[in-house]
């Protein structure tokens, strides 16, 4: 049985990395409260998706936020049956703070989950410039500031109560 389990979650992971995006396997099925799975945002509004798989039955959902602050807009539920549930947040989660749970209907399996948000640099160096206004030394200095700001991304957590 565990060998059917993890042949089944090799080829569905492999599945998963040739169409670009990253599956979540939950194995647990204790009661409590389980990471679903975490990502990086950055410093634009954003969508990141996340493919559920295994134990994938919550009453909850919430999302934890580390190593910076998030305007999170909201986050869309997708179930096995296709239906779907928009929780709209609309606010600023700071660093080392998480959302309220959300109810979930526990009948129904999580397909997938997608993020909304957009991140909130700390620094204050993002600007939106045109690409043709920039010059060859404004395009270096983006790089650096780039490269010093990913220091500064948020790191969001999804968790699910079972």
């Amino acid at each position: 049985m565990k060998k059917k389990l993890f042949i089944a979650i090799l080829i569905a992971g492999s599945y998963f990395t040739a169409t670009a995006q990253t599956p979540s396997v939950v194995l647990s099925d204790k009661p409590g409260w389980h990471k679903i799975a975490e990502r990086k945002a950055n410093f634009k509004v954003d969508h990141d998706e996340i493919i559920v798989l295994g134990n994938d039955h919550f009453r909850q959902l919430k999302l934890k936020v580390k190593d910076g602050d998030i305007n999170l807009l909201s986050f869309t539920v997708y179930f096995d049956d296709d239906q779907m549930q928009v929780i709209q947040v609309n606010s600023l989660i700071k660093a080392g703070t998480e959302t309220a749970a959300t109810d979930i209907n526990p009948e129904k399996a999580v397909k997938r989950i997608i993020l909304y948000h957009k991140t909130i640099s700390t620094s204050g160096k993002h600007t939106v410039m045109d690409e043709k206004m920039i010059t060859p030394n404004e395009k270096e200095r983006e790089r650096e500031s780039e490269k010093e700001n990913e220091k500064e991304r948020a790191e969001v957590e999804v968790w699910g109560l079972k």
